[in-house]
């Protein structure tokens, strides 16, 4: 790939101006979820997959996909991250890729790809293949509730609720049984079972700070916390175990500066009150070596926390911290 082609994939992929004027559809009618999976035509997307995996020793992984889209002007991209982190050995994984759409990248009705990384739809739910310089997985993903449509018909904002052009359309599967190979560069292999969480969201939006926790609780239930810090604006939503979506509006929800990078900080832990239901949820961080550095965005974290509910520990979260703040 040569410096040109390189630079017009990461200004695709970064960049807020873009002359496509595709605006997000505010009625549930005029929302085609059939084709939410399919390549969109707004300036920024991604597919995501998430979730903490264990062999049958208890070692515990993190895996973390994502393949990102971008527009700008009349160039596209496509963008791979691909970690995995091993906590029992301390060490986190990531690797970035570009690439143009062809042959080395994109997607269409049923699948997603960028070389060898791919997400394809089954009947059962999905198929799942990532690799980076230390690691490769192969998974499949079956579904065990109802795509949960955020925001109660499937939009969300993304930080700015009076701007309609900073809607964003977001859907999830936030309890995938997982259950496939990890593979390490020395060729090992390991089988692991777990549960994922999978997104795909897109839309026009600018905001690309932001504090998402996503609690996956042992009773099948999900708690998803998506605050943008510059606005103040945060979103909580319980998903139950047959993926119904309820916003919650009676809630406390704090951060604490849990980690330091570049002298900033990262706000890994939180705590979220839900007075109604007297439960109080207390994000514990487990690990400090989870910093993805690319090209395309900001410098974050994503990595897996510790979940208790009025002090005992009962699931998980995977933590993505985008926004940076100073004391």
């Amino acid at each position: 790939m040569n410096k040109i082609t390189f630079l017009l994939l990461v200004i695709a992929l970064f960049t807020a101006c873009v002359s496509r004027q595709v605006e997000i559809p505010m009625n549930e009618d005029d929302i085609d979820y059939a084709k939410i999976w399919e390549p969109s035509s707004y300036k920024k997307g991604w597919w995501y997959v998430t979730g903490e995996v264990s062999d049958s020793t208890g070692k515990k992984y993190l895996i973390q996909f994502t393949i990102f889209e971008g527009h700008h002007l009349f160039h596209k991209g496509f963008a791979s991250h691909q970690a995995v982190t091993d906590y029992t050995n301390d060490v986190h994984s990531f690797q970035e890729k570009l690439k143009r759409p062809g042959k080395n990248a994109g997607g269409d009705s049923s699948k997603v790809f960028l070389l060898s990384d791919s997400l394809v739809q089954t009947e059962k739910g999905f198929k799942l293949y990532g690799r980076n310089r230390d690691f490769s997985y192969q998974f499949d993903l079956d579904f065990q509730k109802a795509m949960a449509l955020h925001g109660s018909i499937g939009m969300i904002s993304m930080g700015h609720p009076e701007k309609q052009k900073q809607n964003s359309l977001y859907v999830s599967y936030t309890n995938l049984f997982a259950h496939g190979y990890l593979v390490n560069n020395n060729g090992d292999s390991t089988e692991v079972t777990g549960t994922m969480w999978y997104d795909r969201q897109f839309g026009n939006f600018k905001e690309m700070y932001w504090y998402w926790y996503s609690i996956r609780l042992n009773d099948y239930r999900e708690i998803m916390i998506f605050h943008f810090p510059k606005s103040q604006y945060t979103i909580v939503e319980e998903i139950d175990g047959k993926g119904n979506v309820r916003h919650v509006t009676n809630y406390e929800f704090s951060v604490s500066d849990s980690i330091q990078k570049n002298k900033k900080y990262f706000p890994v832990s939180a705590t979220l009150k839900l007075p109604d239901q007297n439960i109080t949820y207390t994000i514990k961080n487990r690990n400090t070596n989870s910093f993805n550095a690319n090209k395309i965005g900001p410098l974050y974290w994503e990595g897996v926390c510790d979940v208790e509910v009025n002090g005992l520990k009962t699931g998980y979260c995977v933590t993505e911290i985008t926004g940076k703040r100073r004391r």
